[in-house]
């Protein structure tokens, strides 16, 4: 509360040990500030106390200053004050006011022990509970060791015994004074630091210093997030931007990748129509599949587009394609105002082996299902080997003998109204066998005639 709102127009005001007043620094001495409370009453507080972590004084005369009545009034009637109650300076009297009045109190993180850490309060031991010692859950309390906090007291029985203190309530005093004032600043479209402070598997929750954001991870980045732990780590200080802030609610929504450049702004330079490129399938459904040209450009493969799915007939795209698979497409048509790219497979030979019944043709195995293999041949076309076609011994399991990759030869055995390709192994291997037999025999043939008739050697051997 307000001094203005607690004493009479020009008088002073009653002050009691443990009271927090706000004052302005009227006078520094060597040793000490002078503080005006309002009214008639004055208070002074040891400069020490003012002074940063580098040992200098942050105030000067007129500057506002929040500080906790120790003594209501002096011998010259001017009240003793104080920032905390610092270590050396507490005695138990002191102990015993800041535990009636609230007043933090400076303590050194002695040790670590069962349940929290052990504290050293101007010489008398205290606990503080582990969940107590910051204002989120402690994986590492050695971290704490050797330091100096404020505590506040928050029970102690009989003469200085079973002290317990906690810093947590005061780090969450401090943080809702931060809040109030982010309260006021905050707006949409600002860009803030924060500390990341936790991960979940929907995003990372962003300390914005009094309060926290959420960074959903569908803001992350322009590309498809799995995990959001190889984004962002736990500790990480980001800049982030306020997309949305609901005040009376305090929820926060943030997005990282609004401070990247967006990758479909170049992606109507880059992908023309026409253009085959390679991508990945990220995302399968059942009208087409979503393929990654790259990171944060997608586009899609509609069923209609999918030459295997208008030959084998299959029910869903996904019993042929796989979540990861690296596919051929050509661009279809981009549409970058709405940050969409059609996609199709041509089938167009492009000078290979022709696509012909009888033609032996070099084949990858691209997927094994239970009634044999789809192939891939050469360069965009695709086909079916029917585990009856493929020569196995008995009791071999296809399954077993073929995985995706395998380069085989096989022959195309026929080719359907609706461009459904059937293909033999079998057939395929003894028509291969056969071609290098015919070689082998024709080149021993060359050979033989280059030696001439056997006439020919008598005469030369006559000669």
């Amino acid at each position: 509360q307000m001094l203005e709102d607690t004493m009479p127009s020009g008088q002073g005001f009653k002050l009691s040990a443990g009271q927090t007043v706000t004052g302005n620094i009227m006078k520094i001495s060597r040793e000490v500030a002078f503080v005006n409370l309002g009214g008639k009453s004055e208070g002074q507080v040891n400069l020490e106390e003012l002074l940063d972590e580098e040992g200098k004084l942050p105030y000067s005369i007129g500057d506002s200053v929040e500080l906790f009545v120790l003594t209501p009034s002096s011998r010259d009637g001017i009240a003793i004050l104080s920032r905390k109650l610092a270590k050396g300076k507490a005695a138990r009297e002191f102990i015993q006011d800041a535990y009636s009045n609230r007043i933090p109190m400076e303590g050194k993180v002695a040790q670590v022990i069962k349940g929290g850490l052990e504290i050293n309060l101007s010489g008398f031991k205290a606990f503080c509970p582990i969940s107590q010692i910051q204002l989120h859950y402690c994986e590492d309390p050695d971290i704490h060791l050797g330091q100096n906090y404020a505590f506040r007291i928050t029970r102690m029985e009989g003469d200085m015994k079973n002290i317990v203190v906690s810093r947590r309530l005061i780090l969450e005093e401090e943080e809702k004074k931060k809040a109030s004032q982010l309260r006021m600043d905050l707006k949409k479209g600002d860009h803030i630091k924060g500390k990341v402070v936790s991960i979940r598997p929907f995003g990372a929750f962003i300390d914005l210093g009094g309060l926290q954001g959420l960074l959903h991870v569908s803001q992350m980045s322009f590309s498809r997030v799995e995990n959001p732990e190889e984004i962002v780590t736990v500790g990480q200080e980001i800049e982030v931007e306020i997309l949305e802030f609901d005040v009376e609610s305090d929820r926060i929504s943030l997005g990282l990748k609004q401070l990247m450049q967006d990758p479909w702004e170049m992606a109507a330079e880059r992908y023309l129509p026409g253009d085959t490129v390679e991508g990945t399938v990220v995302r399968i459904t059942n009208f087409g599949v979503f393929v990654e040209l790259e990171p944060g450009v997608d586009g899609l493969l509609h069923i209609s587009e999918t030459s295997i799915m208008a030959r084998e007939k299959l029910r869903h795209p996904s019993d042929f394609f796989n979540q990861g698979q690296k596919i051929e497409v050509q661009i279809g048509e981009v549409y970058d105002g709405q940050k969409r790219i059609s996609l199709r497979a041509p089938l167009q030979n492009d000078g290979a082996t022709p696509i012909e019944v009888g033609n032996l043709v070099q084949v990858t195995v691209e997927k094994v299902v239970d009634f044999g293999v789809f192939v891939r041949i050469p360069p965009r076309s695709s086909g079916l080997i029917h585990k009856s076609e493929m020569n196995l011994q008995d009791g071999q399991d296809h399954k077993k003998v073929f995985c995706p990759g395998t380069a085989l030869d096989a022959k195309i055995l026929a080719i359907g109204e609706d461009q459904k390709i059937k293909l033999s192994l079998s057939t395929g291997s003894e028509q291969k066998q056969e071609d290098d037999q015919v070689a082998k025999y024709q080149k021993k043939g060359e050979d033989t005639q280059s030696m001439g008739s056997f006439g020919d050697l008598l005469k030369k051997k006559k000669l």
